[in-house]
């Protein structure tokens, strides 16, 4: 019988894995439709997942450790991106007629020029935050800043793998 130190690399991945799809599947269950706007509300969901980085890492609690070096090791990406490209999925479902769940009717663009193509949608123009933060006007002003071969994906498989692409991409420069 092997016995597996509480510090091994093995251990540690689970751990992470365990601690990642716990934590994870708990934020992320409506993030979809509601993400936080207001910075304490942001800044408490991150702090979840920093408290989370640091359960993962052996109870590393201590002031002198950087929870951004903890999750960077961990390859978690921040929640704000994950709340995001959970946007774009479930938009992106609708858009193609793959969710059982309406997003709203959004408009499609009235006019073809370079910026503007068969996937481009009218932004809504909210007159409060409380509207303008909610899923469908925040989801066309990202979906519409994505590239048009990005939203023209086959498959909810390749455009989720083209946004995780897109964030490795734009945060390695």
């Amino acid at each position: 019988m092997s016995i597996i130190s509480p510090k091994s690399s093995l251990s540690l991945r689970r751990q992470s894995a365990e601690a990642k799809a716990t934590a994870y599947a708990t934020l992320e269950f409506s993030s979809a439709a509601w993400g936080p706007h207001l910075a304490n509300d942001v800044h408490q969901l991150d702090c979840v997942q920093c408290r989370t980085a640091r359960f993962v890492m052996m109870n590393d609690y201590r002031r002198t450790t950087s929870a951004t070096s903890l999750l960077n090791q961990l390859e978690w990406s921040p929640l704000s991106v994950r709340r995001r490209n959970s946007r774009l999925v479930a938009f992106y479902k609708s858009v193609n007629n793959l969710s059982p769940v309406p997003v709203g009717q959004p408009r499609p663009s009235s006019h073809q020029t370079r910026s503007h193509d068969p996937l481009t949608f009218t932004p809504l123009t909210p007159r409060t935050d409380y509207y303008k933060y909610s899923f469908l006007p925040y989801t066309i002003v990202d979906w519409n800043s994505l590239s048009f071969s990005l939203r023209a994906k086959p498959s909810v498989d390749s455009f989720h793998a083209g946004l995780q692409h897109l964030i490795v991409s734009t945060s390695s420069h």
